[in-house]
């Protein structure tokens, strides 16, 4: 429920506060008075988006706060969750700061949020029913949201809504592999001629650099082998080998140990220098003998460098990328190779999706079906209060079909859904859009929504100028229905008829006037005196006389006296 309301520095708003009755509230005020700036202040609390146009002109910025009384509302377990609501007071409070240098502010019970997150804390706080609402009525995706609604269809819709998920998951998967399969009749003999060409060759990783030492051998075998045992002498021989050397200074040595004993580790560091020549004389010579000069394996060789290198230029260009490009290749091939197989098998998955979501859709339709004549019924019941007792309502719940006459499924079900109506007796329904006029289309909402009043857990409902369009009977009904709804919410409206204002628990007029060269507008709480004059104007237009004051008084005493009958009666 809306306790409060404070808006200051919005459009032509300076300063305004106004404080709500739990009950019946209505507004009234002349056309551009600003009576919308009402709606679009309580509009920006539930998260609309904010532009910095809604400034008061050579203001720097405008503030709009509301407090609500939450208990028993959902929005409740979300600030309990977040601990943000004393359970002793349940109040929320919601402000929002627009600066017109962008530095947007948004709190909730002191705490900073996002217009996103505010939304989501705000989903069921409040309802408006502008007059936008009046022509959202005429969309039948709106059509099927009401009628789930009355249904109470969360549960199987949730249901539903999980196996359809699975099933266009499987369709999909499906896609992406019928993809694969044209891709494979467009690509396949491709592939396959360059992985023949891959796997003929056989490249291996580091092949290339094995084959360039290789050659490098081959091509210079004379010279190696001549400087391997040229090498191999000078290291060990008979006479002047650097072995030999060695040999020689070790025989000069020896005889000197006894005069010097400190020799004998140099003779040690001597004979080990001459173990490891002759070692090393041993292994080039022994390299030297298995150098080969072999032209066949040199051409061989060459030929295979060459090989590799031109399908580098294709697959490359690294021989380690044209490995992985085979093992690539040969992984396409091989999901080509069962391609048919996977497609049969997720063919199969989505029959037995289907026939789960169609057994699903099937109870759906149903549960419609059976709610769309008791919304029918009710819905006709509240318009004969509403003046249209003639008014004929019904809910017309077709199966979906594709251009073969198919049956298909979508996001909600299976079903096409509108709202028809026949105002007169002998013709036959049509949809709202074609033959509702305004004013038949402002009851035919408040009727809906008098009757979805306990389906919906907001704590308060906004109607604006729901009583368009109609005559002052019919007002006077229209202000019943709004007295009788708010038994079990707050009821805000937006009203240019005396004979519904008359029902209301409490009373604002939106004045404009000229203060300082500037427009201003004020909201004023009227008393019941106060109330009554303004009715007489609504009434008798601006030129007020006895009677018409006695008419209002007549009709504000009446109404205030009416008492709504019981749900039961």
């Amino acid at each position: 429920m809306l306790v409060s309301l404070r808006i200051q520095k919005l459009a032509i708003m300076d300063s305004v506060f106004l404080e709500f009755h739990p009950g019946f509230n209505v507004i009234t005020g002349e056309t551009g008075a600003g009576k919308s700036i009402l709606l679009d202040a309580l509009d920006l609390l539930l998260g609309a988006r904010a532009s910095a146009d809604a400034i008061r002109a050579n203001e720097k910025k405008a503030e709009v706060e509301g407090v609500f009384d939450i208990r028993s509302n959902p929005c409740m377990d979300v600030l309990r969750e977040l601990d943000w609501v004393d359970e002793e007071e349940p109040l929320l409070i919601i402000r929002r700061i627009i600066d017109r240098g962008g530095r947007n502010r948004v709190t909730v019970n002191g705490r900073q949020v996002t217009t996103q997150m505010l939304r989501s804390i705000t989903g069921h706080l409040v309802e408006l029913s502008t007059q936008h609402a009046q022509y959202a009525l005429l969309s039948p995706e709106n059509h099927q949201v009401l009628l789930d609604r009355f249904g109470k269809c969360e549960s199987i819709a949730s249901e539903f809504s999980e196996k359809y998920q699975l099933l266009q998951s499987i369709r999909n998967e499906i896609t992406d592999w019928r993809k694969l399969i044209r891709e494979r009749e467009e690509r396949g003999d491709f592939l396959r001629f360059q992985l023949d060409e891959l796997a003929q060759l056989d490249p291996q990783e580091g092949e290339e650099e094995a084959l360039e030492q290789r050659l490098r051998i081959l091509r210079h075998g004379s010279r190696l082998a001549r400087g391997l045992d040229q090498a191999s002498n000078q290291l060990s021989g008979d006479s002047g080998s650097a072995s030999a050397n060695v040999q020689e200074a070790i025989r000069h040595l020896v005889p000197l140990v006894e005069v010097d004993t400190e020799l004998n580790s140099i003779l040690d560091r001597l004979s080990q220098v001459q173990g490891d020549l002759e070692d090393m004389a041993y292994e080039l010579a022994r390299k030297s003998g298995s150098v080969e000069m072999d032209p066949q394996e040199l051409q061989i060789c060459e030929e295979r460098l060459s090989a590799l290198r031109r399908l580098m230029k294709k697959h490359g260009p690294t021989l380690e990328q044209m490995v992985l490009k085979r093992n690539a290749l040969e992984e396409t091939l091989e999901q080509y190779d069962r391609l048919d197989t996977v497609l049969a098998e997720l063919n199969e998955k989505q029959d037995v999706a289907w026939g789960e979501a169609r057994a699903l859709a099937d109870q759906w339709s149903a549960i419609r079906k059976q709610a769309g004549e008791s919304l029918s019924r009710s819905v006709e019941r509240e318009l004969s209060h509403l003046a249209l007792p003639k008014c004929r309502f019904r809910v017309r719940i077709e199966p979906r079909l594709d251009g073969d006459e198919k049956p298909i499924l979508g996001e909600t079900g299976g079903d096409q859904i509108a709202f028809e109506i026949a105002p007169n007796p002998g013709e036959g329904f049509n949809e709202l859009g074609r033959i509702a006029s305004g004013g038949e289309l402002s009851r035919i909402l408040l009727a809906v929504k008098s009757v979805l009043v306990d389906r919906d857990p907001v704590g308060t409902s906004v109607y604006d100028e729901v009583d368009s369009g109609v005559g002052g009977a019919t007002a006077e009904q229209v202000g019943r229905k709004l007295k009788m709804a708010s038994r079990d919410r707050q009821v805000i409206a937006v009203s240019h008829m005396a004979q519904t204002v008359a029902f209301g628990d409490r009373h604002f007029h939106v004045c404009k006037d000229d203060v300082d060269g500037r427009t201003r507008t004020e909201v004023l709480a009227l008393s019941e005196g106060e109330r009554a004059e303004e009715m007489a104007r609504m009434l008798g237009g601006v030129n007020l006389t006895l009677e018409s004051r006695q008419h209002a008084q007549t009709m504000l005493d009446s109404s205030l006296s009416w008492v709504p009958p019981t749900p039961e009666a």
